[in-house]
């Protein structure tokens, strides 16, 4: 109980243990001349310095189960004992005699490192908020507000000092408020939202340029697909382009070559030794077609052989795949060398 006392005489400013009064110490003399009960333990507690969070402090002091029924006064005198550091300086510098209760001396101390706790918090947190290298201004203000909101109450001037540090450098808006000061809060949240409108229409711009490029890009492509489809189609090096099939499902050719007999005629001469294809069945009704005509390749009426197209077609490519060779034109060659070939319609 006797080191208790010595404590308290040391840190609240008395020069002995029998000093009843110390006109030096921030307390009034009904604070210094109280004394513990003989029974009462020292509690223990970490000490507060000033640069945490110093209603943590005050509530775990009040906790403090040793403290229950030790008046107000008496409590004023221990609370200094868990002061150390920066905090105890500060009780030190108060004005002689100047508290005068408990709730006195709580509201200076709450008031004090209030400021104190801000100001470290600020440093900790709201300083080391800087714009990324790719970030948008737009969300580095979102995400310095919902910084500083964590911070709490601050002074306007440290909010501008730590907002317009975070500014990436290079930057528009940086040398924008290298070459015009920013005064206050209002003036740098004005040139914000001038830049993120500038921001917002180079991304909208960019993005109509990227739907646009995509547009084209698979309009070239589609393009590119289609000629080398057309490229990589078999063909024979001098009988033109290969076959292709039509709207209604039908293979053609561009070009068909010149025959030197009818293809009815060329058709039943070599039905037994060359492989011909069995035709795909006539779609029209029976009862709708031609009953005065027959086809020998499909075998039935509505057309004739020779204007029969699958027959045509058949032939053809006979021809292309080795076949029928010697009913194959002997006409001079045209201006590149190729076979005299004709349209569909000739």
């Amino acid at each position: 109980m006797r080191n208790l006392q010595s404590k308290i005489i040391t840190t609240s400013g008395a020069h002995s243990i029998d000093d009843e009064f110390d006109y030096e110490s921030p307390f009034t003399r009904e604070i210094q001349v109280v004394r513990f009960p003989a029974n009462f333990k020292e509690p223990h507690m970490t000490p507060y310095e000033g640069n945490t969070d110093q209603k943590y402090h005050f509530d775990v002091f009040n906790d403090l189960k040793n403290l229950r029924g030790i008046n107000s006064r008496a409590r004023c005198q221990y609370f200094v004992v868990t002061l150390k550091g920066l905090a105890h300086k500060w009780f030190k510098r108060l004005r002689p005699g100047s508290i005068k209760s408990w709730q006195q001396f709580f509201d200076e101390f709450l008031q004090q490192h209030h400021a104190v706790r801000d100001y470290t918090m600020m440093g900790t947190s709201l300083t080391n908020v800087k714009q990324g290298e790719d970030e948008s201004l737009k969300n580095y203000i979102h995400r310095f507000n919902m910084e500083a909101a964590k911070v709490g109450s601050l002074a306007r001037g440290e909010l501008k000092m730590a907002i317009t540090a975070g500014v990436r450098l290079g930057s528009k808006l940086w040398d924008n408020m290298l070459k015009r000061e920013v005064t206050d809060l209002d003036d740098f949240y004005e040139r914000v939202q001038k830049y993120i409108r500038v921001e917002d229409g180079h991304k909208s711009l960019n993005a109509r340029k990227s739907e646009s490029s995509l547009k084209s890009s698979t309009h070239e492509s589609l393009n590119n697909a289609k000629k080398k489809r057309a490229y990589e189609e078999p063909r024979d090096d001098h009988l033109g382009k290969a076959k292709r099939v039509d709207e209604h499902g039908h293979t053609q050719y561009t070009f068909y070559i010149n025959l030197t007999h009818t293809r009815e005629h060329i058709f039943i001469m070599n039905e037994n030794y060359v492989p011909f294809r069995r035709p795909p069945p006539m779609k029209r009704d029976r009862l709708k077609r031609d009953l005065s005509t027959y086809c020998h390749y499909h075998k039935d009426i509505g057309h004739t052989t020779t204007t029969c197209n699958h027959l045509k077609v058949e032939i053809e490519e006979l021809i292309r795949r080795g076949h029928l060779g010697k009913y194959v034109t002997k006409e001079k060659p045209g201006p590149e060398g190729r076979p005299t070939l004709t349209r569909p319609n000739e």
